[in-house]
């Protein structure tokens, strides 16, 4: 994604897409402020690696991944973030870290929701 600094809407929905952890996917990214990533093949768990650039970061779309966990620091290393969609993810469980933390954010987030 070099090259696209002022970006701030991204969908990537339904392209089959695996992320690798030894690098980050979106670090060219610093003024996205929307990244959809549902119907992917994220699962079984997502690294706060994957997304460590995205400073501006308001809505995270990681719904129909198969995902069964999900790093704490993707949504708690975030002051922007308003929206993570995590449903139908069957597999997935929050614990009370996440319940807490969304708890402050309002009823604007989704959480674990199937």
């Amino acid at each position: 994604f070099e090259g696209l600094e002022l970006l701030r809407k991204l969908d990537l929905t339904g392209n089959r897409i695996q992320l690798t952890h030894s690098s980050p996917a979106f670090y060219h990214l610093p003024s996205l402020e929307e990244l959809r990533l549902g119907f992917n093949m994220l699962g079984p768990s997502v690294s706060a690696s994957d997304f460590s650039m995205l400073s501006t970061l308001k809505l995270l779309d990681l719904q129909f991944n198969d995902l069964k966990e999900l790093d704490e620091a993707v949504y708690s290393n975030h002051d922007t973030l308003e929206t993570l969609l995590l449903c139908h993810n069957p597999r997935f469980r929050c614990d009370e870290a996440m319940r807490l933390w969304f708890e402050d954010r309002g009823p604007g987030c989704v959480v674990c929701r199937t």
